[in-house]
């Protein structure tokens, strides 16, 4: 079990689909800006961040490539709350909720907690914030280098349940991670933050197209690797040229890729596992092709941010 990125309560399934063709890009799953919100000007911090992650999103849609969606994320919360009452803290998430569906991009605001030490009222005050938006993201830190952070994991099974019952369908939980090693600056959702001054942008793909038609053809498992690390690697390389001079252009610093090639319903990783096994997903062959995949990811030559990893539904 990958204890990198734990994502209880968001579910997809390793559904069969037929290959995807090898001229075929994969998709910009998101461009996530970093900032370090201030609650007396955060709206002109938004302003500004939405002004270079569309002009983001028009390169790299101008060389092709398909971009899901733009985001932000803020360090954690209780940062920048402290000292504010909950009713104004509840207000102040419900207009940046507003801001975020109006201007249509989706916002994290960090971990309620990130030590053993943090208040488990903040866990709490996330889940009722979660509970009344539906663009916010946020998680709870529940392990790290430490060891396991057992009031946080009592914590963070409270705001599970917490949203199960406050939140329509209880899709609330689609927008809550409990996280264990997830660095700063990981572009994906829900588990975004970062804890630095602010000013950087990463970028995520969606690959599980590219992985599935590379892993259609049979060959050894050291010759689909490179073959990995080729295809991959190029259109990882041309994303990341952009992303480059976008960082020189604007000023924005780009922290790196994150090269998990995420998979969606149209777009199967199960289904580029089975095809390199020439079997369901789990038969004899499934953790080689497991290996094979991570191993192409680490070799794969960019500036990485992030898990960077196969991601398992």
């Amino acid at each position: 079990f990958v204890s990198h990125a734990i994502l209880l309560g968001a579910f997809l399934f390793a559904v069969a689909m037929p290959p995807a063709s090898g001229a075929e890009k994969p998709k910009i799953r998101t461009i996530t800006a970093f900032i370090r919100l201030d609650v007396s000007q955060y709206k002109q911090q938004i302003t500004d961040t939405l002004a270079m992650l569309r002009n983001a999103k028009a390169r790299y849609e101008l060389a092709g490539f398909e971009v899901e969606s733009i985001r932000i994320s803020t360090q954690p919360f209780p940062e920048y709350t402290r000292g504010m009452s909950k009713q104004a803290v509840l207000a102040f998430f419900h207009d940046l909720d507003n801001l975020a569906k109006q201007e249509n991009f989706v916002a994290s605001i960090g971990p309620a907690l990130m030590t053993e030490k943090d208040d488990p009222a903040q866990a709490q005050l996330l889940a009722e914030i979660l509970g009344l938006a539906s663009s916010l993201h946020g998680s709870v830190v529940v392990a790290g280098s430490d060891g396991v952070h057992w009031k946080a994991v009592h914590a963070a099974a409270d705001v599970m349940k917490y949203l199960e019952d406050h939140s329509g369908h209880s899709l609330g939980n689609f927008r809550f991670a409990a996280i264990a090693n997830v660095p700063a600056y990981t572009p994906f959702y829900p588990a975004s933050y970062h804890q630095g001054l602010g000013h950087q942008f990463a970028i995520a793909l969606e690959s599980a197209n590219v992985v599935a038609a590379v892993m259609a053809v049979q060959r050894d498992p050291e010759a689909t690797r490179q073959a990995l690390v080729a295809e991959l690697g190029m259109h990882a390389r041309a994303v990341e040229d952009i992303a480059s001079k976008i960082d020189q252009e604007t000023g924005w610093t780009y922290m790196g890729l994150h090269l998990s090639p995420a998979p969606m319903k149209d777009a199967s990783i199960g289904s580029a596992t089975a095809g390199s096994t020439g079997g369901r997903f789990g038969t004899s062959g499934t953790l080689t092709a497991a290996a094979t995949i991570t191993s192409a990811l680490r070799d794969i030559a960019v500036k990485k941010v992030g898990y960077t990893g196969l991601m398992m539904p």
